[in-house]
């Protein structure tokens, strides 16, 4: 006689696929929001992907020529993503004002020395410019809120079925 799946099982069987979906990744290349809000408004924080494209990385890489080699005289690939707060202090007559402008978009090359192992650092340059600058190494990932949710959801969808498998109806 066959045996019959119960409810449980199957629960619990969709979770771990859901599990094993959201940890492959069927392409090499990253992929990451691409905007500039000093040119949309919708790519500063809060973050709104409306207009926003996903970028493959991977297809940008022949634009970079201006990137450095590896030392075996290679490309670099991109391998994160970033996003870039920077804000600007304006002097006039009027006293001080700051224009900030979110940037997001790929990176092919590591953190400088200073900041390897960092995901985030706050760096002060000239004419009065501080950059807080994030990177993070899974596609979309430079977006906001949005992962962090997709994330949370899996875990739901995997304790609901735990709880399911453990509870016998």
């Amino acid at each position: 006689m066959g045996r019959s799946i119960d409810l449980t099982s199957k629960v619990a069987l969709l979770g771990l696929c859901t599990l094993l979906i959201s940890f492959s990744n069927p392409v090499s290349g990253i992929k990451c929001w691409e905007c500039n809000s000093a040119y949309d408004k919708r790519c500063g924080d809060t973050f709104e992907n409306i207009t926003t494209e996903l970028v493959d990385c991977d297809q940008r890489t022949p634009e970079m020529t201006h990137l450095p080699l590896k030392k075996d005289g290679e490309p670099f690939t991109a391998s994160v993503c970033r996003k870039t707060v920077q804000t600007t202090s304006l002097w006039d007559v009027t006293g001080v004002n700051e224009e900030t402008r979110v940037i997001r978009s790929c990176g092919w090359l590591p953190n400088e020395e200073n900041f390897l192992g960092r995901d985030c650092f706050t760096k002060t340059g000239t004419n009065k410019v501080m950059v807080f600058h994030c990177v993070c190494h899974s596609d979309a990932c430079n977006g906001g809120n949005l992962v962090q949710f997709s994330h949370f959801f899996i875990l739901f969808i995997l304790s609901i079925s735990a709880l399911l498998t453990n509870h016998r109806v």
